[in-house]
């Protein structure tokens, strides 16, 4: 088994719970012709907003909540490049779980990309192989700001350190919670 080296896997367009618009991913922002939509899994929240940043900052984007613990809504003047954090419950800012691009680091603003124009010059790569990784599993919000990118420190009933010494070689990041 491969893991696609875009880290998602694409489904066939569908039409999202509560906005009239296609997705071919199932999180996320998603660059479409009236817009981007935005998904995100936030099960013990109340209120999810797409806050955007800049010097023309349009008004933040509430999100409605589906039954399932998501929240979604469509931002009809948002663009690739713009930069934007998810607002939980009217208080902190989180990134979004499902990013493409993190330009700050893993705590920063996400910012929107589309990824179908971008062309691509890796085809020759096979991607990674599941065989041999071994993933730790941690949940975004609850991660503390990492201290080097060679030193990622993870909560859990230990501290655990990304490095060869522990053995993890593979970061699985879930839904905002």
């Amino acid at each position: 088994m491969t893991i696609p080296r875009n880290g998602n896997v694409a489904r066939p367009l569908q039409r999202s719970h509560d906005m009239n618009a296609l997705r071919r991913f199932p999180i996320g922002a998603e660059v479409l012709a009236d817009g981007v939509p935005f998904r995100v899994w936030a099960p013990k929240r109340s209120e999810v907003d797409v806050v955007f940043e800049g010097d023309s900052t349009p008004s933040p984007v509430p999100l409605k909540p589906e039954p399932d613990g998501y929240f979604s809504g469509l931002a009809r003047h948002a663009r690739p490049g713009m930069r934007y954090p998810f607002r939980l419950d009217g208080d902190r800012l989180y990134p979004d779980p499902a990013s493409r691009f993190q330009p700050d680091g893993p705590h920063g603003p996400s910012q929107i990309i589309h990824p179908l124009p971008f062309a691509w010059s890796d085809g020759g790569w096979p991607g990674v192989r599941l065989r041999g990784q071994v993933m730790y599993e941690t949940h975004i919000g609850n991660t503390p700001p990492l201290d080097t990118e060679e030193n990622w420190r993870i909560p859990g009933e230990a501290a655990v350190v990304l490095s060869p010494e522990t053995g993890c070689n593979a970061l699985d990041k879930n839904g905002l919670s």
